[in-house]
């Protein structure tokens, strides 16, 4: 079996998880993206081109971005040209996911992600162990400060390659969509499906528990409305709720982990946090200017006047909130601009094309994460979110193209 492009890049933001290397990532994907760039056939890069000119809004935001960071860096010294590299990368993540998919093709594309699927099994299985032993082998390979090495609670929190329980989940959980839609119904998938489960259950995260039910809720409906065998459908869903209240039943240590995690009142000075947090951020906003309240302060700014006052925490730097930080740093156009994709990303999920469903679950799924956590100082969830959103607009773009065509080529007969 070859190695796939997509599992390179994959590995490549692993191992760059491990210290703060926006710029070298940036370098990796820039080589790629020029690899494409230059041997792609003429054909290949107006389709390319065609996927960009049909999404000019999500193009305008991204310039406008990159052009406030680079504007507020010239007066803010704390904006460093990491930054200005992080928004890079995310856009050429993007546009690789469109260039790996006109040129290579959906196959190429379904076999890096089942690579990527394997590569996050075997991570499962080493955060199971973890799990039992409370000791994460790749601790081993970093400096990382004791309550970062996340013994909280009643149980151990995995983090596994990704060295933190949320990014963790939403990559688990990403592998997890793509495990359901693009490997073959058989007893490999069955174990696979297991492990990335119950991995995502030792995280312990409650962002991405809810992520992943709230998929399955919005996947359920549009299952059932379009489905001529309700029945088979609704025995399902009840076979599946079944399975879990007998893994409450059997397995006290899933049950502590999840009431835990709902019900402890230690999360108060948590929920404190944030609620404070999104007073004061919201407050700074109001008090700025009509440009920053439209185009933002940069990227990381909210961290930086996160910094400035300890709300519940000392030196506390992020809002837990992506949509928060990124309608200080990004401002008011933005945050417009990702609720609209949102929307119309949902739209796409009524798509019989099984890659588009499966782009579709990773792209709710990780916004309603968003919703908990700051995720793209994790470079792996950085390249599978962006890679994925990239492939997911060509794909959506070629299929409407090809609906033309047959409308077209249906009224000239």
């Amino acid at each position: 079996m070859k190695i796939n492009i997509i599992t390179i890049l994959f590995v490549i933001a692993i191992i760059l998880k491990f210290g703060n290397h926006s710029f070298l990532f940036a370098f990796c994907a820039g080589l790629v993206f020029l690899s494409y760039l230059l041997t792609a056939k003429e054909v290949e890069l107006r389709r390319i081109l065609g996927v960009i000119n049909s999404n000019k809004l999500i193009l305008f935001s991204f310039v406008i971005s990159l052009f406030s960071t680079i504007l507020n860096s010239l007066y803010n010294q704390s904006i460093i040209y990491n930054y200005i590299f992080e928004i890079v990368l995310y856009g050429l993540l993007s546009v690789i996911g469109v260039f790996v998919y006109v040129v290579n093709g959906e196959n190429y594309i379904v076999k890096g992600f089942k690579q990527i699927v394997t590569i996050s099994f075997f991570l499962g299985i080493l955060a199971i162990f973890e799990f039992f032993t409370n000791n994460n082998w790749f601790f081993k390979f970093v400096n990382v400060p004791d309550h970062l090495t996340w013994n909280t609670g009643i149980h151990y929190r995995v983090s596994s390659a990704f060295l933190h329980p949320i990014p963790c989940s939403n990559a688990f959980m990403i592998s997890l969509f793509a495990c359901f839609f693009i490997l073959k119904k058989n007893y490999y998938r069955s174990v696979f499906l297991t492990i990335l489960v119950l991995s995502i259950l030792l995280t312990q995260s409650r962002s991405t528990w809810l992520a992943i039910f709230f998929v399955m809720f919005l996947y359920g409906l549009m299952y059932l409305k379009s489905s001529t065998d309700t029945f088979r459908s609704v025995l399902k869903f009840t076979i599946i709720i079944v399975v879990i209240l007998a893994l409450f039943q059997y397995f006290d240590f899933l049950r502590e982990i999840i009431l835990n995690r709902f019900e402890a009142t230690k999360t108060v000075d948590s929920d404190y946090q944030r609620i404070a947090t999104y007073s004061y951020i919201f407050d700074k906003i109001v008090s700025s200017n009509i440009y920053q309240v439209l185009f933002g302060h940069g990227a990381h700014s909210c961290s930086f006047v996160m910094l400035k006052k300890t709300l519940q925490w000392d030196d506390f730097s992020t809002t837990d909130n992506l949509y928060v930080s990124d309608l200080y740093n990004f401002g008011l156009f933005y945050i417009m601009v990702v609720i609209f994709q949102f929307f119309k990303v949902i739209k796409m999920l009524k798509n019989n094309n099984n890659l588009i469903r499966m782009f579709v679950c990773i792209f709710i799924g990780s916004e309603v994460c968003f919703f908990f956590y700051e995720p793209f100082v994790s470079y792996p969830i950085a390249f599978l979110f962006f890679f994925s959103f990239g492939t997911l607009l060509a794909i959506n773009r070629d299929i409407k193209a090809n609906s033309i065509i047959k409308i077209v080529s249906k009224c000239t007969q």
